[in-house]
C-alpha cells in the first residue's frame, strides 16, 4: 500500500511537471510572434527615421518625415501584427489558399479564380498612377522587411502547417483590396 502511494505520488508529479512545460512552450510558441511594441528598430528600406507609437489600447500612430517611409512602416507594423491573417486573406483572395492548406482548398481556389479578384487586381495595377505604384511598393517592401528580419517569430500557424509565407508583392495588396 505505501508502495502505491509513493508511486502515486511521483505520477502526479510527472504529470504536474509535463503540463507545466508543455503550458510553457505553447505559450513560448505564441508569444514569440507578439509585436515588439517598444524600444527602437533598425531595418534597411528607409529614407529616414520613422517613430511609431501605441497607445495604450494597441492602436498605432507613425509619424515618417515622407510618403515613403510612412508606408513601409504601415506594411512593417501591419505584418507585426497581423501577417498570419494577411497572408491567409491574400491567398483566398488570389485563389492560391492550397499552396498552404492542401488539397483540401482546391475548391475554394477554383471559386475565388473564377470570381478573378487577382484578374481585377493586375488590371487596375496596370493603370495607377506612378505616385500610386510607390505607395505600393513601399508598403509590400515593409512587409517584406518585417518577414525577412522575423524568419525565427513568424506566427505559429506557419510552424503548425510547415509554410512559409511567400513574398509581399503591390498586386497582392490590390487583390485583398478588391476581396474586402
Amino acid at each position: 500500500m505505501k508502495r502505491l502511494g509513493k508511486a502515486l505520488k511521483i505520477l502526479g508529479i510527472l504529470i504536474l511537471v509535463l503540463v507545466v512545460v508543455a503550458g510553457g512552450t505553447s505559450f513560448w510558441l505564441v508569444r514569440r510572434s507578439w509585436p515588439q511594441t517598444s524600444g527602437s528598430l533598425q531595418t534597411a528600406g528607409l529614407q529616414a527615421p520613422v517613430q511609431v507609437h501605441r497607445d495604450r489600447y494597441g492602436v498605432v500612430n507613425i509619424y515618417a518625415e515622407n510618403d515613403h517611409d510612412l508606408f513601409f512602416a504601415q506594411g512593417y507594423v501591419h505584418a507585426q501584427d497581423r501577417l498570419w491573417q494577411m497572408d491567409f486573406l491574400r491567398n483566398v483572395s488570389s485563389g492560391t489558399l492550397s499552396t498552404i492548406l492542401g488539397e483540401r482548398a482546391i475548391g475554394s481556389d477554383v471559386t475565388q479564380r473564377t470570381l478573378g479578384m487577382r484578374r481585377a487586381g493586375e488590371k487596375e495595377l496596370a493603370t495607377v498612377d506612378p505616385d500610386t505604384r510607390e505607395i505600393l511598393q513601399a508598403y509590400a517592401d515593409g512587409i517584406n522587411a518585417y518577414i525577412a528580419a522575423n524568419r525565427s517569430r513568424l506566427p505559429l500557424e506557419y510552424t503548425i502547417l510547415g509554410v512559409e509565407p511567400r513574398p509581399w508583392e503591390p498586386l497582392d495588396t490590390l487583390t485583398f483590396g478588391k476581396f474586402l
